[in-house]
């Protein structure tokens, strides 16, 4: 678990905000394909 946390605090911040709001975007996009159909 510590190897992970280190791993964690290598990546810069900005990558893994991009990474949570693509992952955000994708899972916005499935609830409304889901409430359309």
């Amino acid at each position: 678990m510590g190897r992970l946390v280190d791993a964690a605090r290598a990546i810069p911040p900005e990558r893994i905000a991009m990474r949570i709001t693509k992952a955000a975007k994708t899972q916005y996009r499935t609830i409304v394909m889901k409430m359309g159909e």
